[in-house]
């Protein structure tokens, strides 16, 4: 199976969907990228096609945090609403990479937490805001 883009119906999120091969329903990873460092993509991408590779079923998420957006909060949750209804998915095992330290991922990490299985921080860069 290829991988696929997703849009948000909502607002600017846009994400990539790495789909391994074989049968599914795979382990799920969400990454959450929010674009304002340059580099996170890079590293992002990276685990990205790694998770992939070992039989992940991994959905890579732009978050559009340039622009004022009221819909920022209702973008990961429309993410994590998507990817669960995903046939491939296991919805017993979704989990989150944390490569970028933001106070809005962070705070909707917290209202969401219950859809992962577990949370894992890897090159954590920070941006103040």
């Amino acid at each position: 199976m290829n991988d696929i883009f997703w849009k948000s119906s909502i607002g600017s999120a846009t994400g990539d969907i790495y789909i391994p091969k074989g049968i599914g329903p795979f382990p799920t990873i969400i990454i959450f990228d929010t674009g304002l460092i340059k580099s996170t993509r890079t590293y992002a991408t990276f685990y990205a096609e790694k998770m992939k590779e070992i039989g992940f079923f991994t959905f890579l998420v732009t978050l559009n945090l340039n622009k004022t957006n009221k819909y920022e909060k209702n973008e990961i949750g429309s993410a994590i609403e998507y990817i669960s209804k995903r046939k491939e998915v296991n919805g017993n095992k979704i989990y989150l990479i944390k490569i970028e330290k933001n106070k809005i991922i962070d705070s909707n990490i917290k209202l969401y937490k219950s859809y992962f299985q577990a949370i894992a921080s890897i090159n954590y860069f920070t941006l103040n805001n």
